[in-house]
């Protein structure tokens, strides 16, 4: 059938156009001619929306011989977009379907593409195969739980190990040995490209060693350019909502430094393999009959070789976050994205009832729901780890023990990961975390090529063995700016205490009398002498867990030092 007999059909489709949406520069007319021209198509007759995603936008075009294809078109205008992320997104694709590696993970074949903006659909776009399928990310059971949290318990399982066996097929080792992109020529060969993303590309690296130096120069770099010229000792780039300095830039980044030999992971871990970043319900296209068989995996955009450790990240349905739908005591919250916070328990809820937006409308719902749902996630995420080490030997023949164990012993090097390649903002986030772990790790006598566990968050600290020096200049610093030197009084005091190994000073102000001084003589004296004493005391009982009274402290202080007077 010609395009000249179906003028109905044609404003139909117009009309079908004009209520999808899209980005303001995309033309869904122009991306139609480009599906009948590229691919050879007769009319198309009707256009819908599969879904939208951070990036694309995803439609069906159905024509008249009753095909159907799938285009995806950018998000992204031409300032933000990558062409060359793009690439490496489509050669992802090709590489699990042709590479032979991943015979159990179903890949739509894409048919053609442009990474241009000048293309008739104005946008970047690629045609690939429409896959029947169910997703159930959007399932709902009731009025309050969706997805995964919705199903029955049998219903969550059968879900969860099929995500696990897909997880296991991507953990095989590629012909590869550096950290990166793919890349793909005209002759249809691969390799490792520069790691892409949509601002930038840097890489490939020959260890993840190189890969976390190369970030952490990165920021001296950037250091060296931007604030060798501020005028105060206030870092405003990017704006943070609290203070930064010079010199928390400086202490955070020699933490991580030194943390970096101690975090490469044993040689079980370290083999290279492709990680999908957004293995998650929501680009899991399942089949209409049977809801626990998967036939398509998408959106691999940002798609890379890495290290196996860094690609043990549970699906995000299978997350769970300290602060929803409550924060409870004793289980503080780390706010990490990549390593979900364990619910193994609901605890004594804070609110009762919430109100979430369901169905249009908002609806005030129990908290308790949400608290269980997550307790649930935490079995289940038991659950995927044992399928997956299953997985593991039934589709590789891999029985090795470190292996089986990746999703319990990755969380520390997901940690470490997360805030080294994340910027300053993260550094500054996770600053108790950053200090905590290098001093666990030094009394511990960490030494290299030893897994690092831990528990899933910090409750306690050790720090409280170490003495900091400097810890008292904000005290000195607060009384100078509120005008110390002129503040006189007979009955000043100055007393200094160890509260959960922290040190911290306090001036008991008991104004009586006024009375002419040099620059607080006093406050010097008292300071400095009461400060000896306890910092020496404390460099003494580096090995003990109690504090006696103040007046043991003194005497056990004799043999250890000379007083001169």
């Amino acid at each position: 059938m010609s395009r000249s007999t179906m003028p109905v059909d044609m404003d139909d489709l117009d009309d079908q156009i004009s209520q999808l949406r899209k980005p303001k520069w995309a033309n869904l007319r122009g991306l139609v001619s480009c599906a009948e021209t590229r691919l050879s198509k007769p009319n198309c007759i009707s256009i819908s929306c599969l879904g939208y995603g951070s990036s694309n936008i995803a439609y069906r075009l159905t024509f008249s011989d009753q095909s159907a294809v799938a285009a995806t078109i950018s998000k992204q205008d031409e300032e933000d977009f990558n062409p060359s992320a793009k690439q490496s997104e489509i050669a992802t694709m090709f590489f699990v379907r042709d590479s032979g590696l991943y015979p159990d993970i179903p890949v739509p074949r894409v048919h053609a593409w442009d990474v241009t903006f000048t293309n008739p659909a104005g946008a970047p776009y690629v045609f690939m195969d429409y896959v029947v399928r169910k997703k159930l990310d959007k399932l709902t059971g009731n009025d309050i739980l969706k997805g995964l949290d919705s199903m029955t318990n049998e219903e969550q399982m059968s879900v969860v190990k099929a995500l696990a066996s897909i997880q296991a097929s991507l953990s095989k080792p590629v012909p590869f040995d550096q950290i990166g992109s793919l890349t793909r020529t005209k002759d249809g060969k691969f390799s490792v490209g520069p790691l892409y993303t949509s601002e930038s590309s840097f890489g490939p690296f020959k260890s993840l060693n190189e890969y976390w130096r190369s970030m952490l120069r990165g920021h001296i770099l950037h250091a060296l350019e931007e604030w060798s010229a501020i005028e105060t000792d206030c870092i405003d780039d990017p704006p943070f909502v609290w203070e930064y300095k010079p010199q928390d830039f400086s202490e955070q980044f020699q933490f991580l430094s030194a943390l970096v030999p101690h975090f490469i992971p044993p040689p079980p871990y370290l083999r290279s393999v492709l990680h999908h970043p957004d293995f998650a319900l929501h680009n899991i296209l399942f089949d209409h009959e049977d809801p626990t068989k998967i036939v398509g995996v998408i959106d691999w955009g940002g798609a890379k070789i890495l290290p196996l450790v860094l690609t043990a990240k549970f699906s995000y349905d299978l997350r769970s976050y300290a602060d929803f739908p409550f924060g409870r005591s004793g289980h503080p919250d780390e706010r990490w994205s990549t390593v979900p916070h364990d619910w193994a328990s609901c605890g004594k809820p804070k609110l009762s009832s919430m109100i979430i937006y369901r169905g249009n409308t908002f609806k005030n719902m129990d908290t308790g729901i949400f608290a269980r749902a997550n307790v649930k996630r935490y079995y289940l995420r038991q659950y995927f780890s044992s399928c997956y080490a299953e997985s593991l030997f039934d589709i590789h023949g891999d029985n090795d023990l470190a292996r089986a164990r990746l999703f319990t012993d990755a969380e520390y090097y997901l940690k470490f990961h997360e805030v080294i390649s994340n910027g300053l903002m993260y550094w500054r986030l996770h600053d108790a975390w950053i200090k905590e772990t290098y001093w666990r790790l030094r009394l511990a006598g960490h030494q290299n090529g030893d897994v690092v566990i831990g528990p899933n968050t910090y409750v306690k600290s050790v720090r409280a063995r170490f003495c900091d020096l400097g810890v008292f200049e904000e005290c000195f610093k607060a009384d100078s700016s509120n005008g110390a030197a002129g503040i006189t009084n007979e009955t000043d005091e100055f007393s200094v205490s160890s509260v959960e190994g922290t040190f911290v000073a306090e001036r008991n102000e008991h104004p009586t009398t006024e009375v002419e001084q040099s620059v607080d003589a006093r406050y010097h004296d008292r300071f400095i002498f009461a400060y000896l004493i306890q910092t020496l005391y404390t460099i003494v009982r580096l090995s003990k867990d109690t504090v006696p009274p103040s007046s043991a402290r003194f005497s056990n202080l004799l043999p250890y030092f000379f007083i001169a007077t």
